[in-house]
């Protein structure tokens, strides 16, 4: 059945609808993914449930009544975020700073300073980056080692995302040693600042595996350690590759700005670039 409303109507699963050629009844609604549009000076709400996201109640005048809020993913990150500590939305292109961190609630307050003046659409399933915080978290959680299993037996190469240091890239050869597994390759992602600072070590420890590389996370990297210094940082990733003869997969959002632009690119430019591969 096809209708059409002169006003807007409200309707939900089990609602009835009657017209000329018969009645029908409204079965479940598929969910339809919604944008939070923030703007600078807003406030944010981080909330520990996972509860879905609504924007901002204002009143008359515009003013805010109930701030937008969100639901993270990773609740452990309540426990070592704290007051003054910069946040990163959706690869960077919206900004804050936690105004209020309390160990015993179940929300974090965070004032927007970086978004468009006429406002930035956040949508679901955005990442977030804290390059203030420094995050305990285990780099291998349970859904990884239970992939593992997997990766060991069928896979040629596993990549790391979210390596931090030598102690996470020996743990990851112990359980593949542990599966059969020592064949495998190793890629390293760097994409943190704690990762780009211990790099050092982690190639030490990533060349005790039977072949290993590095990936440069352009995107992440340039939220953690700041979009002016990207480049600087880059190079000095490939530099100490190169002296450690490990290739590097230049890829992440290489391309992006050209391919909204719709550019045309030749296929030597979407390789990437690799050094002694």
């Amino acid at each position: 059945m096809w209708g059409e409303a002169p006003k807007t109507a409200y309707v939900s699963p089990g609602t009835t609808l009657r017209g000329n050629h018969g009645r029908t009844e409204i079965t479940d609604l598929p969910a339809t993914s919604q944008a939070i549009v923030l703007t600078p000076g807003d406030s944010l709400v981080l909330l520990r449930d996972s509860v879905p996201g609504r924007p901002a109640v204002r009143g008359l005048e515009g003013e805010i009544l109930q701030p937008a809020t969100i639901s993270v993913t990773l609740p452990e990150i309540f426990d070592e975020v704290r007051v003054d500590h910069t946040i990163w939305l959706d690869d960077g292109k919206i900004g804050g700073v936690i105004r209020r961190a309390e160990r015993d609630r179940i929300d974090v307050d965070v004032t927007i300073t970086h978004a468009r003046a006429a406002g930035s659409k956040l949508l679901a399933d955005k990442g977030i980056n804290l390059p203030d915080t420094d995050l305990r978290l285990p780099a291998l959680t349970p859904k990884d080692l239970e992939d593992l299993r997997f990766i060991a037996a069928r896979a040629d190469i596993v990549g790391y995302s979210f390596v931090r240091d030598e102690t996470d890239v020996r743990e990851l050869q112990s359980h593949l040693s542990d599966l059969g597994g020592e064949r495998l390759g190793l890629v390293l992602k760097i994409e943190t600042r704690r990762a780009f600072a211990n790099l050092p070590m982690l190639l030490s420890s990533a060349m005790r595996s039977r072949a290993a590389g590095v990936m440069i996370a352009r995107g992440d990297l340039a939220v953690e350690c700041g979009y002016e210094r990207l480049a600087e940082v880059q190079e000095e990733i490939l530099w100490m590759a190169e002296a450690s003869h490990v290739p590097v997969l230049w890829a992440t959002q290489v391309l992006e700005s050209l391919a909204n632009k719709r550019a045309m690119l030749r296929p030597l430019d979407v390789a990437g670039r690799f050094l002694n591969a």
